[in-house]
């Protein structure tokens, strides 16, 4: 079956007579002031997107009290009810008062927006800054002979450990395996720290080192008596 239509009901509100009392005019140039104040802030913002969206349809906004009010309202994002409740209100003096604190919260908001951004971004560049000065630095004492990072330096003390044992040839094999896979892994790795205790484990066993064993019974059950 083809469905109703839907039918509302609708009340036009007549808009009523300016007034042009010194108060309301003042209200009207700091409601005015306010919206020009936060676009030209930040431009990019949802308010001033609204704003200019909505601009080219309300042409009498710099004359129009209760124009002027209408747009600035349905363009700030704090509280949609707020905005409702200005639209409804037919006082120009109650309108204005609503608007110019949704203006104060709207200009709160961005205030707070763009701090949490710059605070971000500064704190981005910040790390940024320090990544690149410590890669530098690494380099250049790399370059100079100074250093080695910890990668080159872990595999250069596990070399310099294992030239010192005497190593089965299949055991020797996985372990030089092991260290050219921990050449291509990067330090923060989880595989990184695994190859890194494993070699440190094969490369602190005594392969090939022996000791002399004393088999003489009569040896031992004297050192046995003396403790």
């Amino acid at each position: 079956p083809t469905p109703k239509p839907i039918t509302v009901d609708i009340k036009i509100i007549e808009t009523p007579p300016q007034t042009q009392n010194t108060a309301d005019r003042a209200r009207f140039a700091e409601i005015l002031n306010r919206v020009q104040t936060m676009i030209y802030v930040n431009s990019t913002s949802a308010f001033a997107r609204n704003i200019m969206a909505s601009l080219p349809f309300r042409q009498d906004v710099h004359n129009n009290m209760f124009s002027l009010c209408d747009l600035a309202a349905s363009s700030c994002t704090t509280s949609f009810a707020e905005a409702q409740k200005a639209l409804e209100e037919t006082n120009l003096t109650k309108r204005q008062d609503i608007v110019l604190w949704m203006l104060h919260n709207e200009q709160q908001l961005q205030y707070l927006q763009d701090k949490i951004g710059k605070q971000m971004e500064d704190k981005a560049v910040k790390h940024q800054r320090k990544y690149f000065l410590t890669e530098q630095m690494k380099s250049i004492r790399k370059e100079l002979g100074m250093d080695l990072d910890e990668k080159d330096a872990l595999i250069s003390k596990f070399r310099e450990r294992l030239s010192k044992l005497v190593i089965p040839v299949d055991i020797k094999k996985t372990i030089d395996e092991e260290l050219n896979k921990m050449k291509s892994l990067e330090p923060t790795s989880s595989e990184y720290n695994i190859t890194r205790n494993y070699l440190e484990w094969m490369t602190q066993l005594p392969w090939g080192i022996c000791s002399s064993d004393s088999l003489d019974i009569a040896s031992a059950l004297r050192v046995l008596n003396e403790d």
